[in-house]
């Protein structure tokens, strides 16, 4: 016990006297691979749990300067059918332009590979992204049947205000209207609401505190039943 008192204690510390840093977590490029760059530069562990998605997630990531690029490795369990899934994601930008792949092994009794691939284009205040995700790059044949395709575009307001809408293209399309709000240097906000087919489905925010080492996030959501659920996680710079 009085080790872990100690542990606790030094762990207060760190994070009252490091130094502020923005970044944010690795949640955005499982929707888009290309996202992955917004995690930062320094190497990551993060680990979180969904209530909505009832998923427990295990990442890293980080930067390779001799790549010139991001890399990350992903682990979630949970689900209906509590499935593994692991996910390999690469990102890399030159100069306005970025890139994202993203390959998925969701392990069972019947393996299923699955590829993400996702672009983006900025200029000045205004980002744009398309992706194409689900591809079955195991079964070609069914690639008209499974895959889908994703576009959004942001828009800084200020410094300090990002707005930004983003639509997956499913049989009944998915749109998701959201605004980032830099709060201070080591905290950021999000507010979100998703519409699909012809309703409201959800609203949500996301909160992420970082302090010198450490990373933290935290999410809530409400579905249009009053269905709430959580999602928290906690990340280390190594």
């Amino acid at each position: 016990m009085p080790k872990l008192c100690w542990i606790s204690v030094l762990l207060v510390i760190l994070v009252c006297i490091a130094p502020p840093c923005a970044a944010l977590t690795i949640e955005p490029a499982l929707e888009n691979p290309v996202h992955l760059a917004n995690v930062g530069d320094a190497p990551l562990v993060y680990l979180s749990y969904s209530s909505d998605l009832e998923e427990v997630l295990v990442a890293y990531s980080e930067y390779d300067a001799y790549a010139e690029g991001y890399g990350g490795f992903v682990i979630r369990y949970g689900g209906e059918e509590e499935e593994t899934t692991l996910t390999a994601i690469v990102a890399k930008e030159i100069d306005h332009v970025g890139l994202g792949l993203a390959i998925h092994w969701i392990t069972g009794p019947e393996p299923v590979w699955l590829m993400d691939l996702g672009g983006s284009y900025r200029v000045g205040p205004v980002g744009i992204h398309l992706g194409i995700h689900d591809v079955p790059f195991t079964k070609w044949k069914d690639i008209t049947e499974d895959a889908y395709v994703s576009a959004g575009a942001s828009f800084d307001l200020s410094e300090t205000i990002t707005i930004g809408l983003d639509t997956r293209f499913l049989d009944e399309p998915v749109y998701k209207g959201h605004a980032l709000f830099k709060l201070r240097p080591d905290l950021k906000a999000q507010v979100y609401a998703l519409y699909q087919g012809s309703d409201w489905d959800a609203v949500g925010v996301n909160a992420w505190l970082s302090r010198g080492a450490l990373l933290f996030h935290a999410g809530y959501k409400m579905n249009w039943d009053r269905e709430s659920y959580f999602s928290m996680g906690i990340g280390f710079n190594l």
